[in-house]
């Protein structure tokens, strides 16, 4: 389990310690986990922060802050377990359970003087709840998106100075160019040049933010032209590529590392479980063991085909290098096919390119009623390529690790955007 979990090998139970590992290691316990985690995210759509007034979905301070209490304590007997199983030093050593140990105590503290006072106060640590969500079991693959997010900040931090560089000299150009015209409001000061600049960076102000100045003079157009292509096409690409670069790079590195960690465990696993006469194997026997608390709730029928599927040799027990695939293994799953299964794809398949190739051929030539009717069969057909297609692009646990970080990305600043901005006015802020 260490070597899939990635958990450290120092963590291994002993014989004390071993109940609280089951427990911490139980899909009981993975689920009370996720939805204490998911209760305290929903709770963000019946607060009422403090400078608005209560929507459809709000409920009374007491209730939520009650909630939020109960979940939280469900967090704290998560982390009660795993102290007990890994001990104090070892929990305490590793520095992100370390860190949400102390956002633990804050929110805890907040939602008991919110319950106390019966009244929400200014609570923008409201927006560190997705990490209760992000150190669960089953977003541990979030948790290495987002570690690799941060370990590539410092180039892009680099990357993004030399823009802000070039951003300054451009700004302190076109002030000292343009702020003698008074139509020109873009330029009339340094601040307001870098402001305008800064926005034509996403070309949301252009050719607004030029208009005066090339009213004025035409050869002003080489100034926000020689700008554009620095910063817009130039750097904003070379960001881009910095980042994806680094990006991949920590990425390789980190499977690597994953890899290595895996392999480790599972030398260690085939140390203890090969037998002790020659050839030194796993039999069938203790393999069946092994799954039994591997995964419980896989069949005899299901665990002899994953031995087989291992066992490559067959000579019924099962070496260190066909034991090395264990894990890969155990991601396939069985299933009884019949025969009409088989000949329903394939009349499927064979239905899908008949209507390719006549749509091609007949439907270009006339535009008949039969013609429309093929052509809505064959659009059909074609949705249901395009959501087959679509539902492969779902199994991408890389996709989905990265869209569940933006989305907690924007529960966070929608957040802190509530909290900083709820109460002030914006009616005719922008005429």
């Amino acid at each position: 389990m260490e070597g899939k979990n990635n958990d450290r090998f120092e963590t291994h139970p002993t014989s004390q310690t071993l109940r609280w590992y089951l427990l911490a290691n139980s899909q009981k316990f993975y689920v009370l986990e996720l939805m204490a985690a998911l209760i305290l995210l929903a709770l963000g759509l019946t607060e009422k922060p403090p400078a608005l007034k209560a929507n459809n979905l709000s409920v009374p301070v007491e209730v939520h802050a009650a909630v939020e209490i109960l979940s939280l304590m469900i967090v704290l007997a998560g982390r009660a377990v795993k102290l007990k199983w890994q001990g104090t030093k070892l929990f305490f050593s590793h520095k992100r359970t370390l860190f949400t140990v102390v956002i633990w105590c804050v929110v805890f503290v907040e939602a008991i003087v919110v319950l106390v006072r019966r009244e929400n106060h200014f609570r923008v640590t409201r927006s560190l709840r997705p990490l209760f969500l992000i150190d669960t079991h089953y977003c541990s693959g979030v948790r290495r998106v987002l570690r690799q997010i941060l370990l590539s900040l410092p180039p892009i931090l680099y990357m993004l100075f030399l823009l802000f560089f070039i951003m300054v000299i451009f700004a302190m150009l076109g002030f000292y160019l343009f702020s003698d015209n008074e139509k020109d409001q873009f330029f009339s000061s340094f601040g307001r040049s870098f402001i305008s600049l800064f926005v034509l960076l996403t070309t949301a102000n252009y050719p607004d933010v030029m208009m005066p100045a090339y009213i004025r003079s035409r050869w002003s157009v080489i100034y926000f032209a020689v700008y554009i292509a620095v910063v817009l096409y130039f750097l904003m690409s070379l960001l881009l590529a910095v980042v994806y670069d680094d990006f991949t790079n920590i990425l390789k590195d980190k499977f690597k590392k994953l890899f290595l960690h895996k392999r480790k465990g599972i030398r260690k696993a085939y140390k203890l479980l090969h037998g002790e006469n020659p050839p030194h194997g796993i039999p069938w026997e203790t393999f069946k063991g092994l799954m039994s608390h591997y995964d419980p709730k896989r069949t005899d029928v299901e665990n002899y085909l994953f031995f087989k599927s291992l066992n490559e040799s067959n000579t019924g027990q099962l070496s260190l290098d066909e034991f090395y695939n264990v894990f890969e293994n155990s991601e396939m799953r069985w299933k009884r096919v019949c025969l009409l299964n088989l000949l329903s794809v394939s009349l499927f398949e064979s239905l899908l390119l008949n209507c390719r190739i006549a749509f091609h051929l007949n439907l270009a030539n006339s535009l008949t009623l039969w013609n429309i009717v093929f052509f809505n069969i064959f659009q059909f057909c074609r949705l249901c390529e395009t959501l087959e297609t679509f539902a492969v692009s779902i199994q991408n646990d890389f996709s989905l690790r990265v869209a569940v970080v933006i989305l907690l990305m924007y529960y966070s600043f929608g957040i802190i955007g509530i909290e900083c901005f709820s109460g002030l006015e914006l009616k005719n802020c922008c005429v």
